[in-house]
Formats: structure tokens, C-alpha cells, sequence
């Protein structure tokens, strides 16, 4: 699975370096829903884009020939120093010696910033941009895909998109908007709590959002959780997960239903509230961000923390971050996993015209 991986994110790579630039019909470049441009968007190594050969996406060796020499300039979240160390170290690496590509990994603190560097870019009349691929899914990947300024047409046909199951809702849909081979996946990430094994038993654990009320309410001010919103993603999976079970199923919230909304929102509301005084400095005031929580629960003044990392806790121990009893778990029901992808902005700067 990693090899597959690799080749995946590889092969978008080389044609992030060398993919034509689609023209954009006129007066498109925002749509419904982006976001207002970064004042201070993050800059990238500028180097003139290089114009050589033609290739034919339908044949991979014409494409390896046009990417041979270029630079991609990859927009990657950059709070995580294993992610960081992992791109550098092995596709950096792997890229350069295997594909003479020349990495530039672009590290940005939000994916939005990439995102709103494209739309602006767009916006300032730019024909080729900073941006050659980004790390992306969610409301910036739709965000991308209204303004129609996602490079199209590509994702199953790089070679290794034979492996990948298009067919599975959850790789052919993200967030419930069709990918529509506008980006390729790159990596699954699951939801999950991280709790001190010296501190609590497994058999002590809760394992559902009714469960860990109870836990919380018995055991007051030892838990809290991330601010939903910006900057607090895992905070929005947390409390989505306590929507799902309280409303009984996932599958009914593919698609935005008013009613179904003003149906199950004062359920939602009413068990966040009920759980508020029980929480860490009673509900006044929560965790910000990933770290911050990390922080609380490795300084024991809570009990769980929470992760998106595929390692679970393991990144976080080997980091010094977390105590080495530390462990994953997960509820039985409505623990939110997904797929994340990397696409290619329709303008991006590393390209071959054909």
C-alpha cells in the first residue's frame, strides 16, 4: 500500500511539472464559496516556469521526458515535523534520483492559504501561478472545483490510478462532493482519542458520545475538546461524530438537508451544553488547536487527547510529545476517517504547454 501510495502522489508530481495549462472561460476564477485572498500569502521558490516539449498525459513516457528537470513547488500543511520530514526524506529524495524532480516543499499553516493564493493569483489577471499542487480536500477542494480552477481530466489516467478503487463513495466523494478526476488520493486519516494507559484501564474507557458524557460528568474538568472551526478541524469531526449518533447514521448527512438540519441541530446543541459544565475550566474556554490539547493532556490536566495521525499516539511518543504509555482508541460507532488528496491548480506555474 505504500508503494501504490508513493507512486500516486509521485506521478502527480511529474505532472504538476510538465501538465498543460488549461485556458479558463472568461470572467471565471471565484466561485461560491471561496475565500477572500491572504493578505500575506506564502511565497514560493520563483523560478521562471520552463517552456519545453509536448507530451501526452495518455502516454507516461512523454510525460516523464517533459517533468525531467523541473521543479514542483508542493503547498503542504507544515505543522507536523514527521509529515515534513517524510516529504523531504523520501519523495524528495525518491524524486530526484528516480525522476531527476526537484521538490519544493511549500509549507503553509492552513490550506486555505494555498487555496486563496491561487484565487488571487487568478484574480490579479496572473496567467501561471506559484502553486503546482496542493495537499487538499474538504471545503477547499470545492472551494478550487467552483471557481474552476482545478487542472482536469488526469487523475486516473496517471499509471498507478489503476489500483485505486474510484468506485468506493468514500475515495470518488470528498466531503459529498464528487472528485470528478480533479484530484488524487494521497493518504486516509481516522479520528481518534488518545488516552494514558497508566491512568485508565481499556475496560474503563467510554465508547460512544453517550458513554463519554457520562465519563466526562463523573470525572469533571478531565476533559475537553478543540474549538470547532478554522484551525480546529478536529474539533468539527468531534462534535459532527456526536451529530451522527445522535441522529442515528452518517449516511443521511451526504447531502445538506434544511430540515433534516432543523430537526437534529437542538439535539446536537442540547448535548453539548449538557456536556459543557463537566469539561475542562467547566466549558469556559477550549483547546485551540491539536497541540494545545496535546500539551493538556501530557501535562495531565485532562485525560484524552485527540489525532488525527495514522500512528495514533505513536508519532506523538516517538516525538518526546507524549507519555510512552499513551494509546489510541476509538468509539464502536461514528469515529469520522476519510481520504486526502493532492490536486493540480488549473494555473500552476511548473507547466509544459503543448
Amino acid at each position: 500500500m505504500k508503494r501504490i501510495v508513493f507512486l500516486l502522489v509521485a506521478f502527480t508530481m511529474l505532472l504538476a511539472a510538465c501538465a498543460p495549462a488549461s485556458p479558463l472561460p472568461s470572467g471565471e476564477g471565484q466561485g461560491e464559496g471561496a475565500q477572500p485572498a491572504a493578505t500575506n500569502p506564502p511565497v514560493a521558490n520563483d523560478a521562471p516556469t520552463v517552456v519545453a516539449g509536448a507530451f501526452d498525459i495518455n502516454n507516461w513516457d512523454s510525460v516523464l521526458a517533459a517533468a525531467k528537470g523541473q521543479t514542483v513547488n508542493w503547498y503542504i500543511w507544515g505543522g507536523s515535523d514527521s509529515i515534513n520530514a517524510f516529504v523531504d526524506n523520501f519523495y524528495g529524495k525518491a524524486l530526484k534520483e528516480r525522476y531527476g524532480i526537484t521538490l519544493n516543499r511549500v509549507p503553509i499553516a492552513d490550506t486555505a492559504d494555498a487555496v486563496n493564493q491561487v484565487l488571487s493569483e487568478k484574480q490579479a489577471g496572473k496567467e501561471v501561478g506559484a502553486v503546482d499542487m496542493i495537499w487538499i480536500n474538504g471545503e477547499n477542494f470545492f472551494t478550487l472545483k467552483q471557481a474552476n480552477l482545478l487542472y482536469p481530466d488526469w487523475a486516473q489516467k496517471i499509471p498507478n490510478s489503476a489500483l485505486v478503487n474510484w468506485d468506493n463513495p468514500a475515495i470518488n466523494l470528498d466531503f459529498g462532493h464528487p472528485v470528478d478526476n480533479l484530484e488524487s488520493p494521497w493518504s486516509s486519516a481516522q479520528f481518534q482519542f488518545v488516552y494514558d494507559s497508566a491512568r485508565i484501564k481499556a475496560d474503563e474507557l467510554p465508547r460512544s458520545y453517550a458513554d463519554l458524557k457520562t465519563w466526562a460528568c463523573a470525572h469533571p474538568g478531565r476533559f475537553t475538546y478543540i474549538a470547532p472551526g478554522p484551525g480546529g478541524f478536529l474539533g468539527t469531526r468531534f462534535v459532527k461524530g456526536a451529530l451522527y449518533e445522535l441522529s442515528g447514521g452518517a449516511e443521511q448527512w451526504q447531502t445538506f438537508d434544511q430540515a433534516l438540519w432543523d430537526k437534529w441541530s437542538p439535539e446536537l446543541w442540547a448535548y453539548l451544553n449538557e456536556l459543557e459544565p463537566c469539561l475542562w475550566r467547566n466549558g469556559e474556554t477550549y483547546a485551540k488547536d491539536e497541540a494545545e490539547l496535546k500539551n493538556l493532556f501530557a501535562n495531565n490536566e485532562v485525560d484524552f487527547s485527540m489525532t488525527n495521525d495514522i500512528t495514533g499516539a505513536g508519532t506523538g511518543i516517538a516525538a518526546g510529545l507524549l507519555p510512552a504509555t499513551s494509546r489510541a482508541f476509538v468509539f464502536d460507532h461514528y469515529m469520522i476517517g476519510d481520504f486526502n488528496y493532492v490536486a493540480i491548480p488549473r494555473i500552476a506555474s511548473r507547466k509544459m504547454l503543448l
